[in-house]
C-alpha cells in the first residue's frame, strides 16, 4: 500500500504502565491516516562494512516503496520501508521488550529512523544495517534514576516474494551499566496483504468518533489494523465525588493493542505523596469491540476511573466516573461484494 506511512514512536508512554525501564526516549506517534505528517528524524551514520557492489535494479523479491508490517516473537510490532526504487531501506521502526542488563533489570527500547546510507538490499533480497553507536541514550532506572550512554543497533532482513524475516540486536552501554536485548528475529508482510490487512470482517484502518452514552462527552481514536493498534484513544469523562461534587476530565492512551476484535488496558497506581502529606491511589479500566454496523465499522466499549486521596494514610476524598459505555463509528466498512 504506497502512500501510507507509519511511525512506531511512542509505544514507550504506554508501556511505561508496566515495564520498569527504559532506553532512549522515542517520538510521538505520525503519519497515520488523519495523523499530521512525520517529521524528519535524526539520523545516524551506519558503520562501513565490506559489500559487494550494489546491484542496479531491484530484487523481484522485493516489493518496491512499500512498508512491511514486522511481529517479533514476543509480539512487539516493527515497520520496515523500502525505498522507492527497491535498492535499499529507506527507513525504519523496530523494538523489543525482553532485553536484559548487568544490574538484573529488564531491558526494552524502541526505535525508528530514516536511512540514508547503506542499508542496501543485495540480488538475493538480503540486506544488513548497522546504525553506529548513538551517544545520546538513556536508560530509566526503576527507581527513576536517569543513566546516560550510548546505544547500537544492528539487524539482518532476507526478504522473499511477499514476506520478510530478520534478526536484531541492540545493545547499551555506560560507565556503570550493559544491556543488551540478544538476538530478536522478526517477521514481516506488506501492508494490506492477508498477513496485514488494512480491514477485516470486523475492524478497519481509520478514525472512530462517538461519545458517551451516560453525558455525550467525546470520545475518539484511531486504529491502524495491520499492526493491531488503537492509537490515541480520547475520551472526555465526568467523576463524582463522595461529598457530592464532580468535575471532569480527559484520559488520552498512545497505544492499546487489539486481539481478536478487542481490545482492554486496566492499570493502578499510586501517586507519591507531595510536602503536605497528600497522596493518591487511582485504577482505570478500558475496555473496546469491534464490529460491522452497516454500512460502517463500529465500536462499543466500556470505561471506568476511580481515584482516592489520602493525607497521611487517612482517606479525604473519593471521586469516581462509574462504568461508563461508549459508541463510535469507524470508516465505511470493507463489505463482501457479489
Amino acid at each position: 500500500m504506497r502512500g501510507l506511512r507509519v511511525s512506531l514512536g511512542a509505544i514507550a508512554a504506554v508501556l511505561l504502565l508496566a515495564m520498569p525501564a527504559l532506553a532512549r526516549a522515542s517520538p510521538a506517534l505520525c503519519g497515520l491516516p488523519l495523523l499530521p505528517a512525520c517529521p524528519v528524524p535524526v539520523t545516524t551514520t551506519p558503520t562501513p562494512t565490506p559489500t559487494t557492489p550494489a546491484p542496479t535494479t531491484p530484487t523481484p523479491l522485493v516489493d518496491a516503496g512499500t512498508q512491511y508490517a514486522g511481529r517479533d516473537s514476543f509480539h512487539w510490532y516493527d515497520v520496515i520501508t523500502v525505498s522507492k526504487g527497491g535498492l535499499s531501506l529507506s527507513a525504519f521502526d523496530l523494538g523489543f521488550q525482553h532485553g536484559s542488563c548487568g544490574n538484573h533489570q529488564p531491558y526494552y527500547s524502541e526505535f525508528g529512523s530514516s536511512v540514508k546510507h547503506g542499508a542496501v538490499i543485495d540480488s538475493a533480497g538480503k540486506v544488513s544495517y548497522t546504525s553506529g553507536f548513538d551517544s545520546h541514550a538513556t536508560f530509566i532506572t526503576t527507581r527513576g534514576k536517569v543513566i546516560k550512554g550510548r546505544e547500537e543497533i544492528a539487524f539482518t532482513i532476507q526478504f522473499t516474494a511477499g514476506r520478510l524475516v530478520g534478526t536484531l540486536r541492540d545493545t547499551f552501554r555506560s560507565a556503570t551499566l550493559r544491556c543488551s536485548s540478544g538476538p530478536v528475529s522478526f517477521t514481516g508482510y506488506p501492508f494490506g496483504t492477508p498477513q496485514a490487512p488494512l480491514h477485516d470482517a470486523t475492524t478497519g484502518t481509520g478514525r472512530y468518533t462517538g461519545v458517551t452514552n451516560e453525558n455525550a462527552s467525546p470520545v475518539s481514536l484511531q486504529v491502524f489494523l495491520p499492526l493491531r493498534w488503537v492509537h490515541n484513544f480520547r475520551i472526555a469523562w465526568r467523576a463524582y465525588c463522595r461529598n457530592g461534587s464532580s468535575f471532569r476530565g480527559t484520559s488520552t492512551f498512545s497505544l492499546v493493542f487489539i486481539a481478536h476484535s478487542r481490545f482492554a488496558l486496566r492499570s493502578g497506581g499510586l501517586v507519591p505523596a507531595d510536602r503536605q502529606g497528600l497522596y493518591e491511589r487511582y485504577h482505570l479500566h478500558l475496555t473496546g469491540k469491534f464490529f460491522i454496523n452497516s454500512p460502517d465499522y463500529y465500536l462499543e466499549g466500556t470505561w471506568d476511573w476511580s481515584d482516592v486521596v489520602y493525607r497521611r494514610g487517612r482517606r479525604l476524598a473519593a471521586c469516581t466516573t462509574g462504568p461508563v459505555t461508549f459508541s463510535a463509528t469507524g470508516p465505511r466498512a470493507a463489505l463482501p461484494t457479489g
